[in-house]
C-alpha cells in the first residue's frame, strides 16, 4: 500500500536513470580520456592541444638540421557568424596506459586474468604460451634478475605492440592513396583465450591521413608512447583503486614485441625499407647475398651495435651527412632506444600471418606463375629480358672476363646487361642480383675453372690458352664507338684512349688526325649506318615478347582441376575459404588465411593428384615436393604448440625449399621475405608458437573501423575512429562481465548479440551448446547405447530425455550434426580409451546435452561413425599416405578413406575432439582404387603429427 512518501522514495531512485545518450556514457564510463596533439602536416612534429594557457604556433617552427624552419599552416579558420576560431588542420590521439589499465581492473576477474601469465619455462616440453618460452621469461628489469619477479600486490604486465596503416574508407575507388595509422597494444599476460578480444585492447593512438607520412618522420608519433612507458618500466604508476585491490596497487608495463608486417616494422622501428641495401632489420645482410641460404655467412644485429650506428647518424652535422650515414647503415633514431633493454633483433618479429602470404604469393603466383591464359606444362625458364648484347659488346666483355685478373676484372667497367649475359651463359643464377655481386660469381667461376688462382692473380694455363688481354682497350673502343643511337662524346671519351681511336680510325680507313674529340665523331659518323648484330640468344624487350612464356606449371588446366576439386571439398565454417576465382583480375589480391587455406588445403589435394602419380613427369614431381616443404613449414607456423622437433622441422623443410628455388626456378628472382623466412626459428624458440604473437588479430581490429560512421574528413575522422572503437570494446567488455546482463534480460541478449557481430571476440574455455528449449526422448537403440556407454566409463547414467543440439561452440569453433553442417561435423577424433596415435577421421550423427546431471553440470556426448579405412591392396595406392612429406612417414597429415562411413559408431565426449578434416572426393582417372574414396586433410593446429624428421636425402633437388 503506498503512502504519501512514495512519490519523494520513487522520484530519489529515479533520479539518476540516464535520459540523454551522452548521460549514460558519462555514466557507464564509455567515454575514453585521449592527449590530443596538433600535427604538422609537413614534418610530423606534434604540439600539444591549446589550452587557456598555451597557444598553438601559426606555422611550424620545427627546424632540421640544417637550420631551415619548416612553416608549413597548422591550422585553419573557422567561422560562424562573427565568432571565428582556428582548428589543427591534422590531430594525434594518444590514450594513456593509465587511462586504459585503470579501467581494466575496475572489471571482476581482470585482475586474475592478468596475474595467469606468469613465466612456466619447462625445457623440453612443448611451447603453447609466450609463457613457456625464455624472452619473456627473462625479460630484463634493472633490480631483478627478471621484470616478472614482483612482490604479491605489484602487477607487472608485458605488452605487444601492433602499428599499421589502413584505407579508412575500405575499397572506396576514390579511397585508394588514403591512409590512416594505429597504434594497438596486446597484454601477454592474459590467457590466449581471451588475449585477442577487441574488449581487451589497448588502442593507444591514431596517426592522422591522409597518407602515410615520411619513413623519417614516422618515428615522430613513437614520442608521447615511449614517455608514457618508461615511466610504466621504470617506477611504474599506482592505481587508486581497483576491483580486487579497493585500497590501489602498483602496475608496471613493458612492450618486449613488436609484431607487424615488414613495411610498418622498419617505419616505426627506424630502419631503411627492405629495399635498402642493408634490408634485414636481425642481420647484417645485404641486397648483393639477398640468395644466399645460410644464416651463419650473416651475423645478427646486437644492441651495442645497433645503438653505434644510430648514434653516428645522430652526431651527423648536416642532413647530408646524416642521409650518407643513412644509405651505408639504414638505421636512424627512434625513441625506442630509450628503453635500455630495446634490441631490435628480438623486438621486432618476423609477422607470421604477413610472412605466410608473401611467400606463398611469392610461391604461387610468380614462382610457379599461376595463369588462366597459357596451357600447363614445365615452364621453359626464360630469363627476364635484359638489354641486348650487341656482338662487339659481347667479345669486349668475354675477352675481359677471360684474360683479367679479379682486381682488373672488378675495375673493368662492364655493363650491366652483359655481366648478367655472362652468368647466364655459365648457368651462374643472377635474377635480380647486383652487378657487384655477379662480378665476384664470375670470378668465383674462374677460381672453379682454374683460370685465376686463390689469391685472384691469373694462371699460367689461362694466359696461355687466352693470351694476355692486351686487345681489350681495343675491344672497349670499338664497342663505345659503335653504340647506337650514338653514346656521347663525353661518355665514349671516359671508356677510350686515343690510341685505340687512332686504330680504330686506321681500321676503318678514316683520318687518324686531330683531337681525341675528332676522332670519336669521325668514327661515330662512319658507324651511324652500321647495324651491329647482336648476340642471336638475347632480343630486346617488346611489347610481343615481354610475357613469351608459352607455358606456365599452373596453367588453365591445372587451375580447372584445382577449381573443380575446390567446388567439392567440405571444410568448417572457420576456414577462410578462397573465392574460386582466384588468379583472376576480377578477384583482386587474397587475404592471408585466404592464400593458406589455399595452398594448405586445395593445391594440396589437386597437386599431390596430378604430379605424385608414379607415372608423372620427374620434374614435375620434383616442384611437387618443393612446393610441398614450403606449405609444411607454413603449416607449422600456425601450430598453437611447438616442440624443439617442429622447429627442427620448419628449418629442415624451409632450408629444403630455398635450396630448390635456383635450380626449379632459376629465372625467378630472390626476394626479402624469403630470406626473413631465416630467422623465424630464433623467435619460435624464444617465443614460442607464432599464433601467440601474431599481428593478426589486430589486423582484424582494423577491419572494425570500417564499420565505424564518420564524416570522411581527416583532422576530425581519425579521432572518431579512436573514440567510437574504445567505447565499443569498453561497452563490449561490461556484457561479458558476469552478472552485468542478468537484469537486463532478453534486452541484453540482443545487444550481446549486436555487439557480438560488430565487435567480436572468444568465449570463455566452455562449450556452448544450441539446442530447442525442450529435452527430447531418445530412440531406445541411442538410449541403450548411452546406458552401456556410462557403464564403461562408470559415470552416472544419461536420462532418456535429452536436448537434441544443433551445434556446440568452443570460443571460435563450431562442432554440429552432418544433417545441420556437413563441413562442421567433418572431425578426427581420439577413440575413447585408446593412445592417442589411434586418431581416427569420422562424422558427428547427434549431439547430446543432459538438461541437468548429478553432479551439477550437463554432460555432452557425440554420436560419431568414422569413415572406412583403405583395404591393404588399396592402401598401396594412396598417393596422400605414401607420399614422403605429407604421409605416414611424415608429417601425416593426409590420407585416403572410401566414401562410406564405417559401420561401427562411437560414443565421445568434446574432450575426444581433435579438430576438423577436410575431405574432396578423390579423382581417379586409372580406376587404382575399388570404391569410391575421399583425400581427408587434418585441420589440428595444436600439433603436427611429425613422427620422423625427413634427411636431406629426401628433400633436396
Amino acid at each position: 500500500m503506498q503512502t504519501h512518501r512514495s512519490p519523494a522514495f520513487l522520484q530519489q531512485h529515479i533520479r539518476n536513470i540516464p535520459t540523454t545518450l551522452p548521460t549514460a556514457l558519462h555514466q557507464l564510463n564509455l567515454s575514453p580520456k585521449f592527449d590530443i596533439y596538433a600535427c604538422c602536416p609537413q614534418c610530423s612534429r606534434l604540439y600539444p592541444q591549446p589550452s587557456p594557457q598555451t597557444e598553438l604556433p601559426v606555422t611550424c617552427n620545427a627546424r632540421n638540421l640544417d637550420g631551415l624552419e619548416c612553416g608549413v599552416s597548422l591550422s585553419t579558420t573557422h567561422r560562424r557568424g562573427n565568432i571565428s576560431w582556428q582548428r589543427p588542420i591534422l590531430r594525434y590521439s594518444h590514450m594513456r596506459f593509465e587511462t586504459w589499465i585503470s579501467e581494466m581492473l575496475m572489471c571482476p576477474g581482470m585482475e586474475d586474468s592478468f596475474e595467469a601469465g606468469r613465466p612456466n619455462l619447462k625445457p623440453g616440453s612443448a611451447m603453447a604460451n609466450v609463457w613457456d618460452a625464455p624472452y619473456v621469461c627473462a625479460f630484463p628489469n634493472p633490480d631483478q634478475p627478471s621484470f616478472m619477479d614482483a612482490p604479491e600486490d605489484e602487477l607487472r604486465l608485458i605488452m605487444m605492440l601492433h602499428y599499421d596503416y589502413f584505407n579508412p574508407f575500405g575499397l572506396m575507388a576514390a579511397g585508394k592513396n588514403r591512409s590512416v595509422g594505429c597504434f594497438f597494444m596486446i597484454c601477454l599476460n592474459l590467457p590466449p583465450d581471451c588475449r585477442y578480444n577487441a574488449s581487451n585492447a589497448y588502442l593507444v593512438s591514431m596517426i592522422p591521413g591522409p597518407s602515410e607520412p615520411k619513413l623519417e618522420n614516422q618515428p615522430m608519433f613513437v614520442g608521447p608512447i615511449v614517455n608514457d612507458m618508461m615511466e610504466l618500466y621504470s617506477t611504474g604508476i599506482w592505481i587508486s583503486r581497483t576491483h580486487k585491490y579497493p585500497n590501489g596497487r602498483r602496475v608496471r608495463a613493458a612492450i618486449a614485441i613488436k609484431s607487424m608486417d615488414t613495411p610498418a616494422a622498419r617505419g616505426a622501428g627506424g630502419f631503411a625499407t627492405h629495399s635498402h641495401t642493408r634490408f634485414c632489420h636481425a642481420c647484417n645482410a645485404t641486397l648483393d647475398k639477398i640468395d644466399c641460404t645460410c644464416l651463419q655467412h650473416f651475423q645478427l644485429r646486437n644492441n651495442e651495435s645497433h645503438r653505434a650506428q644510430v648514434s653516428h647518424w645522430g652526431n651527423a652535422k648536416s642532413i647530408k651527412d646524416q642521409k650518407k650515414i643513412y644509405d651505408l647503415y639504414g638505421v636512424r633514431w627512434v625513441d625506442w632506444l630509450k628503453f635500455p633493454w630495446w634490441n631490435p633483433t628480438d623486438v621486432i618479429v618476423v609477422g607470421p600471418m604477413h610472412w605466410s602470404k608473401n611467400i606463398l604469393d611469392k610461391q604461387l603466383r610468380q614462382n610457379m606463375a599461376w595463369n588462366w591464359t597459357i596451357p600447363a606444362g614445365l615452364p621453359e625458364d626464360i630469363p627476364s629480358s635484359i638489354q641486348p648484347i650487341t656482338e662487339l659488346e659481347y667479345h669486349w666483355g668475354s675477352r675481359a672476363f677471360l684474360c683479367l685478373d679479379e682486381a682488373n676484372f672488378q675495375k673493368a667497367g662492364l655493363t650491366a646487361p652483359l655481366i648478367h649475359y655472362l652468368c647466364r651463359q655459365r648457368n651462374i643464377y643472377e635474377a635480380g642480383l647486383s652487378s657487384l655481386r655477379l662480378i665476384k660469381d664470375l670470378n668465383q667461376w674462374q677460381r672453379t675453372h682454374s683460370l685465376i688462382s686463390e689469391d685472384g692473380s691469373r694462371t699460367p694455363y689461362a694466359i696461355q690458352k687466352f693470351g694476355d688481354g692486351t686487345d681489350i682497350p681495343l675491344a672497349r673502343a670499338h664497342f663505345y664507338v659503335s653504340k647506337i643511337p650514338a653514346a656521347s662524346i663525353s661518355s665514349v671519351s671516359q671508356h677510350t684512349r686515343i690510341l685505340d681511336l687512332k686504330q680504330l680510325c686506321k681500321d676503318q680507313n678514316l683520318d687518324i688526325q686531330g683531337s681525341k674529340e675528332e676522332l670519336i665523331k669521325r668514327l661515330q659518323a662512319s658507324f651511324a649506318n652500321v647495324r651491329v648484330p647482336n648476340m642471336p640468344d638475347v632480343a630486346p624487350p617488346t611489347k610481343s615478347n615481354k610475357n613469351s612464356q608459352t607455358t606456365s606449371l599452373l596453367g588453365f588446366e591445372v587451375l580447372d582441376q584445382i577449381q573443380r576439386d575446390m567446388e567439392q571439398t567440405t571444410l568448417p565454417s572457420w576456414i577462410k575459404y578462397p573465392p574460386i576465382n582466384f588468379a583472376t583480375v576480377d578477384h583482386g589480391t587474397l587475404q592471408a588465411e585466404e592464400m593458406k587455406s589455399l595452398a594448405m588445403v586445395s593445391f594440396t589435394i589437386t597437386l599431390v593428384r596430378l604430379w605424385g602419380q608414379h607415372n608423372s613427369d620427374p620434374q614435375l614431381r620434383y616442384r611437387l615436393d618443393h612446393f610441398l616443404n614450403l606449405m609444411i613449414a607454413v603449416c607449422i607456423l600456425a601450430l598453437q604448440s611447438i616442440t624443439e622437433l617442429d622447429i627442427s622441422a620448419f628449418e629442415i623443410h624451409y632450408d629444403a625449399y630455398l635450396q630448390g628455388l635456383k635450380s626449379l626456378y632459376p629465372a625467378c628472382t630472390s626476394v626479402p621475405v624469403q630470406h626473413f623466412g631465416l630467422h623465424i626459428p630464433h623467435y619460435l624458440r624464444a617465443l614460442g608458437p607464432s599464433t601467440r604473437y601474431t599481428e593478426s588479430t589486430c589486423e582484424q581490429f582494423i577491419g572494425m573501423f570500417r564499420k565505424i560512421t564518420t564524416n570522411f574528413k581527416f583532422g576530425d575522422l581519425e579521432l572518431t575512429l579512436h573514440r567510437e572503437f574504445v567505447m565499443g570494446s569498453r561497452l563490449k567488455g561490461l556484457f561479458e562481465c558476469e552478472g552485468f546482463t542478468t537484469p537486463l534480460d532478453e534486452f541484453g541478449e540482443v545487444v550481446q548479440e549486436f555487439l557480438q557481430k560488430h565487435i567480436p571476440s572468444q568465449s570463455k574455455q566452455t562449450w556452448k551448446a544450441t539446442h530447442p528449449s525442450e529435452p527430447t526422448f531418445v530412440s531406445d537403440s541411442v538410449y541403450d547405447a548411452l546406458q552401456a556407454w556410462s557403464h564403461s566409463w562408470s559415470a552416472p547414467a544419461l536420462p532418456r530425455r535429452l536436448y537434441i543440439c544443433s551445434r556446440i561452440r568452443l570460443a571460435n569453433v563450431t562442432y554440429a550434426p552432418y544433417t545441420t553442417s556437413k563441413g562442421d561435423s567433418r572431425i578426427l577424433f581420439n577413440p575413447p580409451g585408446q593412445n592417442i596415435v589411434a586418431l581416427l577421421p569420422g562424422q558427428i550423427e547427434f549431439i547430446l546435452k543432459e538438461p541437468e546431471g548429478a553432479t551439477g553440470e550437463s554432460r555432452i556426448v557425440l554420436l560419431v561413425r568414422p569413415f572406412q579405412s583403405l583395404t591393404a591392396e588399396d592402401s598401396l595406392h594412396d598417393l596422400y599416405a605414401n607420399h614422403p612429406l605429407i604421409g605416414s612417414a611424415g608429417a601425416g597429415f593426409a590420407q585416403l578413406y572410401y566414401e562410406e562411413m564405417a559401420n561401427e559408431t562411437y560414443l565421445i565426449e568434446p574432450r575426444n575432439l581433435v579438430s576438423h578434416i577436410a575431405t574432396c572426393p578423390f579423382t581417379d582417372p586409372e580406376t587404382t582404387i575399388s570404391r569410391k574414396a575421399l583425400v581427408i586433410l587434418s585441420l589440428d593446429l595444436v600439433s603436427l603429427p611429425i613422427l620422423i624428421l625427413p634427411t636431406a636425402s629426401d628433400l633436396y633437388f
